[in-house]
């Protein structure tokens, strides 16, 4: 793979974890999970750090805001990002929109964009049909001169892979242990994965603090494949709004950096 093809490769999966890093029994009723009321109105930092020399790769903010409309009331994360990947900066920017439904959140919306050496290289939209079970997926690789426009059927299962903080976010105050769910990629493609969370608190520290937090692991459910796929953690506050604090893992496949992102700040 040239250092190109490898920087876009890994642009990906950066702009998607840190989607995640900004921070039901069944996931989808789509959602329906209890967001946790303290993470409304407030803003999240994180450190992405490559393991090997304890570098700083790239920065992430999201922001956290309710907004009402025609009566309704709606959650709108904003995350962005920016960085170098082998020496070429990048950055990526998240809008996604939910309807706050009773206190619980329903996915609305999700529009994103990539970009590497100032250029566009991905652009993106879902919209949610949570009545008819469906997502509309416009979807552009401007690089590669891929595209797709089509309407994606949803499982009861099924997670945009964006939404996983708001997720994990969920698990230790309903005490989930272990689930199967199928992901919802940018490009209307999925995959199942299987999550477990540790059944006892762990304490990690992030710049010198010490935080209890529980452990969830994430494997995608490959088959014979998920002998050579590397499990991810994630861990989130083990007390409301248990938000995440620390994810450690590959950055994006086999052959890509190995990193720790923590969240250094929130306000």
């Amino acid at each position: 793979m040239n250092k190109v093809a490898k920087t876009k490769t890994l642009l990906l999966a950066a702009a998607i974890i840190w989607a995640v890093t900004a921070f039901a029994s069944n996931a989808a009723a789509l959602y329906g999970f209890d967001l946790p009321k303290e993470l409304i109105g407030r803003t999240y930092e994180t450190d992405i750090i490559l393991k090997k020399d304890g570098s700083l790769l790239g920065k992430s903010s999201a922001k956290f805001e309710q907004r009402y409309y025609k009566g309704k009331g709606f959650l709108v994360i904003t995350g962005r990002s920016g960085g170098t990947v082998d020496k070429k900066p990048f950055a990526s920017e998240v809008s996604r929109t939910f309807l706050m439904d009773g206190g619980k959140i329903v996915p609305y919306s999700i529009k994103g964009t990539t970009k590497t050496g100032g250029k566009i290289w991905t652009d993106y939209f879902l919209a949610f049909d949570r009545e008819a079970m469906t997502a509309r997926v416009t979807y552009k690789d401007l690089e590669k001169n891929e595209t797709a426009d089509k309407t994606v059927a949803l499982d009861a299962n099924m997670i945009a892979i964006q939404d996983l903080d708001l997720y994990f976010s969920s698990l230790p105050g309903r005490n989930i242990s272990e689930e199967r769910l199928k992901a919802l990629l940018p490009n209307g493609q999925t995959f199942w994965f299987l999550i477990k969370m540790s059944p006892q608190p762990e304490t990690v520290s992030v710049k010198g603090e010490n935080i209890v937090c529980r452990r969830i692991e994430l494997k995608p459910d490959l088959g014979l494949l998920n002998i050579i796929i590397p499990n991810v953690n994630y861990w989130v506050r083990n007390e409301p709004p248990y938000e995440l604090v620390r994810y450690s893992g590959l950055l994006s496949g086999p052959g890509s950096p190995d990193v720790i992102m923590e969240t250094v700040r929130s306000e």
